[in-house]
């Protein structure tokens, strides 16, 4: 029976040592790059739009490239159309950006789908209401090692509480649905 436990002894504080350090450095954390986008798409009564993050923050936790944590932060201020200032003011009133400056993601799960993609399952908040939302985001890894993740999303102002921004007295009209892309990239 001591030699058991001599033994039990041996293989535990060997694995402590040993063992939990290589588990350690299967997971990485890695910061959102600034050259990560997010951009949104829509459609008027008149014609599309779109709208781009200029700056997303956040983090990414990867065990062997599957992701275990992940947040991100977009300042509304930062969402611009590119084409009009008019448009990037209504898109702000949308956004009460006031009241709710930033849109915040948190990923609660990814489940490996098919080949490199996942369905990532979190809350994104916005306009000050937050709902739970699944993306299906593909993976791609450069020569450096480092991943990358695209993927895109549907969703409806109205599930935030948001009124689609119109103009011109009401000649112009927003449609509710969006759709919005994602293509982050890692760094370490």
């Amino acid at each position: 029976m001591k030699r058991f436990s001599l033994w039990f002894a041996v293989l535990t504080v060997s694995f402590l040592t040993v063992g939990l350090p290589t588990l350690a450095l299967a997971q990485a954390a890695y910061t959102i790059s600034d050259e990560s986008t997010v951009v949104v798409n829509g459609a008027s009564n008149k014609s599309d739009w779109s709208v781009k993050a200029e700056l997303v923050e956040g983090t990414v936790e990867l065990a062997d490239g599957v992701p275990t944590s992940a947040q991100f932060t977009i300042a509304v201020a930062n969402m611009k159309s590119g084409k009009s200032l008019i448009m990037d003011r209504l898109m702000r009133g949308a956004f009460e950006a006031d009241e709710n400056p930033n849109i915040e993601f948190v990923m609660s799960s990814a489940v490996a789908s098919e080949g490199d993609s996942f369905d990532v399952e979190g809350e994104l908040s916005m306009a000050g209401v937050t709902n739970p939302v699944t993306i299906r985001l593909t993976r791609t890894q450069d020569e450096a090692g480092l991943y990358s993740f695209t993927g895109q999303t549907d969703l409806n102002m109205r599930d935030y509480e948001m009124d689609p921004p119109s103009a011109m007295f009401g000649a112009l009209l927003t449609k509710p649905e969006v759709v919005i892309q994602f293509a982050i990239k890692l760094t370490s």
